[in-house]
């Protein structure tokens, strides 16, 4: 069982970037802002996530608006950004909370909101994605939480002698945690978890999309080998498949 989001979730906030613009477009900042999208289209295309933030960050600084450590108090209240940096503000704050760095991300949120007017479209899509976040975390740490409790029956030494209560309950947590994705995609937590679950499973792929994550919060992944020596004859030769 896999965990992929649709590819219309994973895109949605990038695709958007362009589409609330309306007539506060430009020839020159249209052309800007679609340069910039492609770039972070690409880096998430190719799952180099610290980059995608990298991108949103320095976009922001060729803009005026900076961008350090995600830290609101660095963005005077008083200024209007251009159109152009709102989103990408916005765009940031979004890619910070489906990484999970909700402290980081909820001042920017808030600091975004208040560069919309109320009657403006995008007003009221920046206000429900800030007053829902308190209920995505609880629902995110909740499911943590029974994700953990179900990983602990796991590992009782019991489930080592009935495999096929393991699978079935591997299955279950995987099922648990596909929730928890579903809020915070690329958050650090959840993926650690998937990830072994997925290598119990086999399902390599997977299992590297969820490391895949580790980079965009700091963290690397080793790969445990065990080497045995031996006779020949007691090995089973074949040829690799990637």
């Amino acid at each position: 069982q896999t965990c992929a989001l649709p590819i219309y979730s994973e895109y949605r906030e990038h695709r958007q970037l362009l589409v609330h613009l309306g007539d506060a477009l430009t020839s020159s900042n249209e052309n800007y802002l679609a340069e910039q999208t492609r770039k972070i289209l690409a880096a998430k295309e190719l799952r180099d996530y610290p980059k995608v933030e990298e991108r949103y960050r320095r976009a922001l600084d060729e803009q005026g608006a900076p961008s350090e450590n995600g830290d609101a108090s660095v963005f005077p209240v008083e200024l209007r950004y251009s159109t152009s940096s709102r989103e990408l503000l916005f765009g940031l704050a979004r890619w910070l909370t489906l990484t999970g760095k909700t402290e980081e991300a909820r001042p920017l949120m808030a600091l975004v909101l208040g560069q919309f007017e109320e009657t403006e479209a995008r007003y009221n899509e920046i206000k429900m994605d800030l007053e829902s976040l308190p209920t995505r975390i609880a629902q995110y740490d909740r499911a943590i939480r029974t994700a953990r409790d179900q990983l602990g029956q796991i590992l009782k030494p019991s489930y080592a002698r009935r495999p096929e209560v393991l699978v079935s309950n591997l299955a279950a947590l995987a099922g648990t945690l596909a929730q928890a994705r579903k809020l915070f995609p690329y958050a650090l937590e959840v993926n650690q978890l998937l990830a072994w679950v997925h290598l119990q499973l086999g399902n390599h792929r997977s299992l590297v999309e969820s490391w895949d994550t580790a980079p965009a919060h700091d963290r690397f992944v080793t790969i445990p080998v065990t080497i045995r020596f031996g006779e020949r004859k007691n090995f089973k030769i074949g040829r690799a498949h990637v």
